[in-house]
């Protein structure tokens, strides 16, 4: 076998295929930006299925302008 020839497999049953999110884009993205807008940068996440924002202190109104200093939790990472 030359190291041009290709690989053939077959494949068959139930699949779910999971697209990674780009947290360190999110992230930049969300930084500074106000609670109410924060649907507007996940809405260009197409990956992302749902996400929940939570702020702390509650009084907040927008994101930390130093993305360092925003937490984001995927739960798949998070599932047993």
């Amino acid at each position: 076998m030359s190291s041009d020839d290709g690989i053939s497999f077959g494949l068959s049953g139930a699949m779910t295929i999971v697209a990674e999110p780009d947290i360190a884009s999110l992230v930049d993205q969300l930084a500074g930006v106000k609670k109410n807008e924060a649907n507007l940068v996940l809405a260009g996440h197409p990956e992302i299925e749902r996400a929940e924002v939570v702020f702390r202190p509650l009084w907040a109104r927008r994101f930390p302008a130093d993305p360092a200093d925003i937490t984001v939790l995927n739960s798949l990472e998070l599932a047993p």
